[in-house]
């Protein structure tokens, strides 16, 4: 019976690799079920068996992509360190910089973005729905910490909602820009020797810049070790889940 729920699990994810793959080329209206089907090496009965119809696979295309299904657990865990440590307001956007960071850069699927465009080019409402229910989510999370800092004098700005949607666009721009820029004199320049530790500070030095009171000195805050270590031990199982899932490829 486990033999059988992990070839369902495997079949299933064969499918929804093979699908970002074909809407990512050929969008949702271009987009072919036997084609999927070929790509996957099942039969087509089978993706109408796990997943219904090309609406209902298109959808689970999106969850998947957005990560959706590891969202409340792993947030669930972080605020529990973060209470169990005490950490400032100032310690738990260091960290949530940190953990965006090292997921966005390990976990880069090149077909992400490209699904993404042809949903809004296509005009669909399906990313409108994931937005909302999973990636507002995590942006109010962290313009809650930083509302919590202001309000305990670590930061000050007029908009915490900008500040973290500038922390996101930052970093998926650093992703998208890659390919579009290769081979230019530019690229070296933006990529080259660069490692997402350099990304990572420069990140939380300009974040934190822009947070500081007036007339207040620079602090960049230091997490307890232990927390480090149990975060790492979380992203590496969280990236070692998905990779296993579906055919990612490291950023660097």
């Amino acid at each position: 019976m486990k033999e059988q729920t992990r070839d369902h699990i495997k079949t299933k994810m064969q499918i929804l690799s093979a699908a970002i793959k074909e809407f990512a080329d050929n969008g949702f209206a271009g987009a072919r079920m036997g084609a999927i089907a070929h790509r996957a090496n099942v039969n087509q009965a089978l993706i109408h068996y796990y997943f219904d119809n090309k609406e209902k696979l298109y959808k689970e295309v999106l969850i998947k992509l957005f990560g959706a299904e590891h969202t409340e657990g792993f947030t669930k865990n972080i605020q529990k360190i973060e209470k169990d440590y005490n950490l400032t307001p100032s310690q738990r956007l260091y960290l949530g910089i940190y953990i965006f960071v090292n997921i966005h850069l390990e976990l880069y699927n090149p077909d992400f973005g490209r699904v993404i465009l042809r949903e809004i080019t296509e005009e669909r409402e399906h990313i409108k729905q994931i937005v909302k229910d999973y990636l507002m989510p995590r942006h109010e999370f962290l313009e809650s910490i930083i509302i919590e800092g202001i309000k305990k004098g670590e930061f000050e700005t007029k908009n915490p909602l900008y500040v973290v949607m500038g922390i996101n666009n930052f970093v998926i721009s650093y992703i998208n820009t890659k390919k579009l820029i290769e081979g230019s004199q530019w690229y070296d320049k933006v990529y080259g020797g660069k490692r997402k530790e350099d990304l990572f500070e420069f990140l939380v030095d300009n974040t934190f810049k822009s947070l500081r009171p007036e007339n207040k000195p620079l602090t960049i805050p230091l997490l307890p070790g232990p927390v480090t270590k149990t975060v790492d031990e979380m992203i590496n199982q969280l990236k070692s889940e998905i990779k296993s899932e579906l055919n990612y490829e490291d950023f660097e």
